[in-house]
């Protein structure tokens, strides 16, 4: 026991730098852990455990761990040789050498023979933290609660209960009805008797039904000559408010886009014209045009010229018409 705790405090005093020469040790040093000849390249080269903590995005804790072989610091062999070969790329070193020296070194039973291991894993499988797989359970554990609470939720356990009541519903026996008695037979004989006299109420209230139509027929038709010339009155005022609209015709000589709006905010035109064609707009609202290319646009507005020269902005213009009742006023 004392034996292995001197080892242990050489280990620590080599990386502290308190028993190791002032020169890099190397693999050549057979007396050095992998461990602290990864330690004493590190301060070689002047970074801190923090920085290759950083590149290898590791743990600070995991980093020392690995410089002291202190194996309770770790997780599994296959993650802990995945982290010496990336720490020792990227320290220069040649990462076979330092795997066969750490598995080497262990004299007191604390490492395994990395020979030992599967090698069908990839560098990439070294890469994935230790707790992913606590992850997955987690997750496979909350799909089956999920499933279970979806199982027993109301609305699930209505459909089942409704689906079982329409098969009883379907797998009921029927009846017997066909029972040949003589008092079934007179009550066979009962009805048609029964179903005569029904045939002739029906036919009296028929006759009312009939007499009552044509009473609401003619009270209909006398409503509707009434109503005609108030009806006919109401559709000449529409056409006349039809026919008060405002009609903006634009002519383009050249592509010019087009966007006009009523005061409602309706739409009216949205859209790219090209030169030598023309849009008309018509409304009994305030219209709102603006022309993405007012220099090569001319207007008409209820058949008379309609000038555009003080709408322009620059090659803009922006205008508005106003509603057939304030043009009035």
């Amino acid at each position: 026991m004392k034996k292995k705790e001197e080892s242990q405090q050489e280990q620590l005093d080599a990386v502290d730098g308190t028993a190791a020469s002032p020169e890099v040790a190397t693999l050549e040093d057979s007396i050095l852990p992998a461990g602290v000849v990864l330690a004493n390249e590190r301060k070689a080269q002047d970074q801190t455990v923090e920085q290759i903590a950083k590149e290898l995005n590791l743990s600070a804790a995991t980093i020392r761990a690995l410089e002291t072989d202190q194996a309770d610091g770790l997780p599994e062999l296959t993650y802990v040789r995945g982290y010496i070969r990336s720490y020792a790329r990227l320290l220069g070193l040649d990462p076979e050498a330092i795997i066969a020296a750490y598995a080497a070194e262990s004299t007191n039973g604390n490492h395994v023979n990395f020979d030992e291991i599967p090698q069908g894993l990839s560098e990439e499988d070294f890469q994935v933290s230790p707790r992913r797989s606590s992850w997955l359970k987690w997750l496979v554990l909350a799909s089956i609660a999920a499933m279970v609470v979806y199982w027993w939720s109301p609305p699930f356990l209505q459909e089942l209960l409704s689906g079982a009541s329409v098969t009883r519903s379907q797998s009921a026996p029927v009846s017997n009805t066909s029972d040949n008695s003589p008092n079934n037979a007179s009550t066979q004989i009962e009805p048609s008797a029964a179903s005569n006299n029904t045939a002739q109420v029906e036919a009296l209230e028929d006759l009312d039904v009939v007499a009552q139509g044509s009473s609401l027929i003619e009270s209909a038709e006398s409503g509707i000559e009434s109503e005609a010339q108030p009806a006919q009155a109401t559709t000449d005022v529409a056409a006349n408010t039809l026919a008060s609209e405002n009609v903006l015709v634009l002519s383009f000589a050249s592509t010019c886009w087009v966007d006009a709006r009523d005061s409602q905010g309706t739409r009216l035109a949205y859209q790219s014209v090209v030169g030598g064609e023309q849009l008309e707009l018509t409304s009994n609202l305030a219209m709102t045009i603006f022309l993405g290319n007012a220099e090569g646009v001319s207007a008409t507005l209820n058949g008379e010229a309609f000038d555009l020269a003080e709408f322009r902005q620059g090659v803009y213009g922006k205008f508005t018409i106003e509603s057939v009742t304030e043009s009035a006023q």
